[in-house]
C-alpha cells in the first residue's frame, strides 16, 4: 500500500481508549468449530432484486446506435439518487448516506439517449430534474479522459460521480473521507442494478484523469472531485 494511502486509513482510524488485543483461540476452542454449509445462489422465490444481481456483468460492447429511452435513464437516476422517504424534513434517498449527508452530485453525459439532446447535465435531485451545463456532447472528451477506452465513447450515457467532501468531513472530520466513497458505491451498485433490471449494460469506471473528468462537469478538483463513473448502454 502507498504511503499516502496508508496516511489515509491511520488518519482517519476509530480508537478506543484502552487497545483490545485480539486473543487466538486455544486448541480446544479451535476444535469446536463447526463447518455449516450454505445454499448456493439465491432462493426460487426471492425477490426480482435478486436475479438482477445473478444477471449483472460489466458490459463494454454496446450497441452504438441504439438508444436508451429518457424514461429508462430516470429510472436509473431514481435508483441512484431519488428520493424514496423522509425524516425529520430530511429526504431519504434510494441509496443510503452516512448521516444523510449526501456528499455525492451526479452528472450525466448523454449521447444518445432518445428525448434528450446530447450534452451534460447535473442532477438537482430535489426539484428531480436535470440541469444542462454543457449543450454538446462530451463523451469524446470522457473517452481521452478514460484513458482512451472505447466502452466509453460508445455508451449511450455516462453517469459520472463527484464529491463534495465537505457535507460529510463537516461532522465527522477524517471519518467523513471515507464515507464520501462508501456513498459512491452504494449509488454505483444501485446504477449498475437498475441497468440490468432494465436489459441495459453498463460498466464502472474508476481509471480516468481526475481533472479532465473535473472539467467536463465543471467541478473545481478540491471543492468538488471526481470519484467515480458508469458508462451504460444497450449491449450488442
Amino acid at each position: 500500500m502507498s504511503s499516502v494511502g496508508r496516511m489515509f486509513l491511520d488518519g482517519s482510524r476509530y480508537h478506543r481508549d484502552k487497545k483490545v488485543t485480539d486473543r487466538a483461540p486455544d486448541k480446544s476452542e479451535a476444535s469446536a468449530i463447526r463447518r455449516i454449509p450454505l445454499k448456493k445462489g439465491f432462493t426460487a422465490a426471492g425477490p426480482p432484486i435478486f436475479n438482477a444481481m445473478s444477471a449483472r456483468r460489466s458490459h463494454r460492447d454496446f450497441d452504438q446506435s441504439a438508444p436508451v429511452t429518457f424514461y429508462e435513464c430516470s429510472d436509473i437516476l431514481f435508483a441512484a439518487q431519488g428520493n424514496t422517504s423522509s425524516f425529520g424534513g430530511v429526504g431519504l434517498r434510494a441509496a443510503p448516506s452516512a448521516g444523510a449527508r449526501y456528499p455525492i452530485d451526479l452528472y450525466l453525459s448523454a449521447r444518445n439517449v432518445s428525448g434528450l439532446e446530447p450534452g451534460c447535465y447535473k442532477l438537482d435531485v430535489d426539484d428531480w430534474c436535470l440541469v444542462s451545463t454543457i449543450s454538446h456532447d462530451p463523451s469524446r472528451e470522457l473517452y481521452a479522459a478514460c484513458l482512451n477506452q472505447d466502452f466509453v465513447l460508445e455508451a449511450a450515457l455516462n453517469v459520472i460521480m463527484t464529491a463534495v467532501p465537505h457535507r460529510s468531513t463537516s461532522r465527522y472530520r477524517d471519518r467523513g473521507i471515507r464515507y464520501v466513497f462508501m456513498d459512491a458505491a452504494h449509488i454505483g451498485q444501485n446504477i449498475l442494478l437498475a441497468a440490468t433490471a432494465l436489459g441495459l449494460g453498463a460498466c464502472a469506471v474508476g481509471a480516468f484523469f481526475d481533472d479532465e473528468v473535473e472539467a467536463v462537469v465543471g467541478a473545481d478538483g478540491e471543492k468538488e472531485i471526481a470519484v467515480y463513473m458508469i458508462s451504460i448502454g444497450r449491449p450488442k
